[in-house]
C-alpha cells in the first residue's frame, strides 16, 4: 500500500507476560515436586508389596500426567500475549482497494432458521466497503426451496437497508440486532428526527420482510435434499420482481449456490461446500480476498472487511490469511481440506505446516457476533461433533506432535496439539472423580497427610490452577460468575462430550462407524429464550449425557459425607484432613459445578 503510515501495529501486554511466565515457572516446579511424591510413593508401595494400593496410585499418577501434559501444551499460547490495532482509515481510496468475496454457509432450514441466515447475509451486504468490490455468496447445502425463496426476499429488503446503513453509518449491520438495541442516530449533518423517521420506515419494511419469510416457511417444505443437481443464481441480477431497481447499481453482488449432491458420492460436509463456493466465485468475481461466515455469525462492525484486508495485505503476501479470511492464492494448497469434520482447524494446521502466516484480530468492537446454544443438550451435542473432528486429527498421521513438529516451530505445534488432545481430559477426570472418593469411603489416603511437606505442593497446584483461571477471567472484564460457569461447563463437557467424541473417533478409526455431521440446532422456542434471558439455563438433556453426570454427583456427595463422618468419629484430623479437604475440594468441584 502506498500510504507511508503503518496500517496496523501491535505491542506486548507486559503485565500479562510477567504473570503468565511466572505462573508457568512456579506451577511447573510444583508439578515436578508432585511427580516426585508419586514416584516415591509407588516405589514404597512396590517395596512393601502392598498390591491393593498399587493400581489406584498408578491410575491417579497417570491422570495427573495427562492433566499436566495438556497444561504444558497450553503454555506457548500464553507465553507472549500481544494486542493488535488496525487503522482502516489509512487504506487507500476505494478505487485501489482489493475486492472481497464473502461466503455464508447453511445446510438445513429446519435447524438453521431462515430469518437468522438472512440476517447474516444482509449484514454482509451492509459492510462498509465499495459495493462494486463486495460479493456475497450463500451456499445452501440442503438445496432447500425455502432458502432459495428467502434469499430473494432478503435481497428486496436489503435494497432499503443497505442505503440506510451507509447514509447514517449504522454500526450494527444486522437488522435483527439493530432493532433489538437502541442505536442512536449519527453525529453530523443528519438530524435525529430525520434519522428516526427513516428508521421507523425501515423497521416497517423489516417487519414485512419477516412476515414474508414466515409465509414461505408455512407454505413450503423445509426438507433438505441429498440428491439434487447444482443450482447457481445471481440474485442481484434477477430483477423480474417488480421492485425498484434504482439502488441496485450501488449494491453488492449476491449469489445463491446449491452444489450438486448424489447419495453415491461423498460431499465432505462444510469443507466441500466451501470448495464449491471457491470454484464458483472464481468464475464470477475472483476476488483476491475471501471472508467466511457461519450462517448465524453476523457482521457486527461495518469496517470488519477493511480490517481483514489491512492484516492480510501486511503479512507475508500472498502466503497469509487472517481470522475467518484468507488470500485466494491458498486455494491453488487444494482449498479446504477434507480429512476431518473440523475443516477450519485442519485447513489452518496444514497451511501453517506449508509455511503460511496467519494473524488473529480481536478489535475492541467485536467484528462478528453469532448465536450459541442455550440448552445443555445442544451444547454437548455441538462439542461432541467438534471433538470428534479434533480426535480424528490427533489419532492420525497428521497429529500435531508428529506431523506438525517436522513442519512448524514446536511452540506452534503445541498450540495445535492443545486443541487436538484436550478431549483426553475425560480419562483423567473419570479416574479423579471415582478412585479417591471410593478409597475415602474406606478410610484409605491416596494423598499426603497435613503434616507432610507435600501437602503444600498439592495445595499449591490446586490453588495455582484456579487462581490463574480467575486472573484470566478478570483480565477480560468478566466476573466470578463467569469463572464458575466456565468451570461447570468444562466439567460437564469433559465427562460427556469428550468421552463420546473419543469413543466415536476410535470406532471410526477401526472401521465400526463412519463420520457424520449434524448441524447444531439453532431453533429456539420462545419459552426457552425467555428463561435464558432471565438467567435460567435449560439443563434438559438425554440420559446419555445426564446419567454419568448425576452418578458422579451422587458418588462425590456420598463420599464427602462418609469421609467427614469418619473423621468426626475418629478425631484423626492430622492424619486424614487432606484426604477429606483438598482432594475433595478439587474433586468435589464435580458436584459443585453440576449444582444448579
Amino acid at each position: 500500500m502506498e500510504n507511508s503510515l503503518p496500517l496496523n501495529d501491535w505491542h506486548v501486554r507486559k503485565t500479562h507476560l510477567v504473570i503468565n511466565r511466572l505462573h508457568a515457572f512456579l506451577h511447573g516446579i510444583a508439578l515436578l515436586a508432585l511427580f516426585y511424591y508419586r514416584l516415591t510413593s509407588l516405589t514404597q508401595i512396590i517395596k512393601n508389596k502392598d498390591t491393593s494400593l498399587l493400581l489406584p496410585h498408578v491410575l491417579i499418577f497417570i491422570s495427573e500426567l495427562i492433566l499436566s501434559f495438556i497444561w504444558l501444551l497450553s503454555q506457548p499460547s500464553k507465553w507472549k500475549p500481544i494486542v493488535r490495532t488496525v487503522y482502516p482509515e489509512r487504506l487507500p481510496g476505494d478505487e485501489k482497494l482489493p475486492s472481497i468475496d464473502v461466503f455464508v454457509c447453511t445446510a438445513d432450514p429446519s435447524k438453521e432458521p431462515c430469518l437468522e441466515v438472512m440476517n447474516t447475509v444482509i449484514s454482509a451486504l451492509a459492510l462498509d466497503y465499495p459495493p462494486d468490490k463486495l460479493h456475497v455468496y450463500l451456499s445452501d447445502d440442503g438445496g432447500s426451496l425455502v432458502t432459495f425463496q428467502a434469499i430473494k426476499q432478503a435481497w428486496k429488503f436489503s435494497k432499503f437497508w443497505v442505503p440506510f446503513c451507509r447514509k447514517y453509518k449504522v454500526k450494527t449491520g444486522c437488522p435483527e440486532a439493530f432493532f433489538s438495541t437502541d442505536e442512536s442516530g449519527p453525529d453530523g449533518k443528519f438530524s435525529s428526527s430525520q434519522f428516526l423517521i427513516e428508521k421507523k420506515a425501515i423497521q416497517k419494511n423489516y417487519e414485512e420482510f419477516k412476515d414474508s419469510l414466515e409465509e414461505i416457511v408455512a407454505k413450503t417444505s423445509t426438507a433438505v435434499s441429498r440428491d439434487h443437481p447444482p443450482a447457481i443464481e445471481m440474485i442481484s441480477h434477477a430483477n423480474g420482481d417488480g421492485t425498484d431497481t434504482d439502488n441496485e447499481e450501488h449494491m453488492p453482488l449476491l449469489v445463491y449456490v446449491a452444489r450438486e449432491k448424489r447419495p453415491s458420492q461423498p460431499h465432505h460436509f462444510k469443507a466441500g461446500a466451501l470448495n464449491v463456493l471457491l470454484r464458483v466465485s472464481a468464475m464470477i468475481s475472483n476476488s483476491p480476498y475471501v471472508l467466511v461466515l457461519d450462517c448465524d455469525m453476523y457482521c457486527n462492525d461495518p469496517s470488519s472487511a477493511a480490517k481483514q484486508c489491512v492484516y492480510i495485505s501486511t503479512l507475508n503476501y500472498p502466503r497469509s490469511w487472517g481470522l475467518f479470511s484468507f488470500h485466494r492464492n491458498f486455494t491453488t494448497s487444494v482449498g479446504f481440506r477434507y480429512f476431518a469434520v473440523v475443516e477450519d482447524y485442519f485447513t489452518g494446521f496444514n497451511l501453517h505446516c506449508e509455511g503460511w502466516n496467519s494473524v488473529y484480530l480481536q478489535p475492541s468492537r467485536s467484528a462478528f457476533l453469532g448465536a450459541s446454544p442455550i440448552s445443555l443438550n445442544e451444547v454437548l451435542v455441538q462439542n461432541t461433533r467438534w471433538y470428534v473432528g479434533l480426535n480424528q486429527v490427533a489419532m492420525s498421521r497428521f497429529s500435531p506432535l508428529v506431523y506438525g513438529l517436522m513442519r512448524m516451530p514446536i511452540s506452534q505445534s503445541m498450540c495445535y496439539a492443545e486443541f487436538a488432545y484436550s478431549a483426553h481430559y475425560f480419562l483423567a477426570l473419570y479416574v479423579l472423580a471415582i478412585i479417591p472418593q471410593l478409597f475415602l469411603v474406606r478410610g484409605i489416603s491416596l494423598y499426603p497427610e497435613v503434616s507432610s511437606p507435600f501437602f503444600v505442593v498439592f495445595s499449591f497446584v490446586f490453588l495455582s490452577s484456579q487462581l490463574k483461571h480467575v486472573q484470566e477471567i478478570f483480565s477480560t472484564g468478566h466476573s466470578m460468575r463467569t469463572w464458575s460457569n466456565e468451570q461447570r461447563i468444562w466439567m460437564m463437557k469433559s465427562l460427556t462430550s469428550y468421552l463420546y467424541a473419543t469413543l466415536e473417533a476410535v470406532m471410526e478409526k477401526i472401521g465400526l462407524m463412519k463420520a457424520s455431521f449434524l448441524p447444531t440446532n439453532k431453533v429456539v422456542d420462545d419459552e426457552q429464550a425467555k428463561r435464558y434471558q432471565m438467567g435460567i439455563y435449560d439443563f434438559q438433556a438425554p440420559a446419555l449425557f445426564l446419567v454419568p453426570l448425576c452418578s458422579l454427583y451422587i458418588l462425590n456427595v456420598a463420599s464427602l459425607i462418609i469421609g467427614f463422618g469418619r473423621i468426626m468419629q475418629t478425631q484423626k484430623w492430622g492424619e486424614n484432613a487432606y484426604t477429606s479437604f483438598i482432594p475433595l475440594s478439587r474433586r468435589f468441584c464435580i458436584s459443585l459445578y453440576l449444582k444448579e
